[in-house]
């Protein structure tokens, strides 16, 4: 009996230290979440930041012949930075980077640099193509869209079956989220226009 009551101890003290290990293991998934959160947070911050300068140096610094020296270098070095900020993401399978990569190739697009533009576009709906579950399903419209863009780069490029195979995907992809229900009011119009 007393050799019963030992193992009945150390069973006890043995359940009593998984029980803090698994807490502590819940403690540190949580806490890699709260990082995760605000990583992700920060990041979109910088690409809202960029948008914002991006915006502003159209707005207030039109192409003209007095402009067009300092408003050249200063498109470089807007590209510059932000393409140095995308290629520092860690996570390149995220709808995150999928975004910033689209972000900056709009502005590439809208600076004329349809290479840069190409690439990255290209780079975001790869990336949209490999979400799967909620934030696939979540991040249709956004994948419509982007493809849509590709397909005007191609054009502008003179690659019309390239540009046709984008335009064809994105009302593939429209036609699935302008008939779920979720998406009432400006996406589903969106989907509706497309298809």
């Amino acid at each position: 009996q007393a050799l019963a009551g030992v193992v009945l101890v150390l069973l006890a003290v043995m359940v009593a230290q998984l029980s803090v290990a698994e807490r502590r293991e819940q403690g540190l998934r949580q806490e890699a979440e709260r990082q995760r959160n605000l990583a992700r947070q920060s990041y979109r911050q910088q690409v809202a930041s960029l948008k914002f300068i991006a915006d502003r140096l159209i707005e207030e610094l039109p192409v003209e012949p007095g402009t067009q020296e300092i408003r050249s270098r200063l498109e470089r070095d807007f590209l510059e930075h932000f393409r140095d900020m995308v290629e520092g993401t860690q996570d390149t399978t995220s709808v995150y980077f999928a975004d910033a990569c689209a972000t900056y190739a709009y502005y590439a697009h809208a600076f004329g640099q349809l290479d840069e533009a190409r690439r990255y576009y290209e780079r975001a709906v790869g990336v949209y193509e490999n979400l799967t579950g909620t934030e696939r399903a979540e991040s249709l419209e956004n994948h419509a869209k982007f493809r849509v863009n590709l397909a005007t780069v191609y054009h502008t490029l003179g690659l019309r079956q390239e540009a046709f195979a984008q335009f064809d995907r994105a009302i593939s992809l429209a036609q699935t989220f302008s008939q779920d229900p979720s998406h009432a009011g400006p996406r589903r119009e969106t989907g509706e226009f497309l298809v």
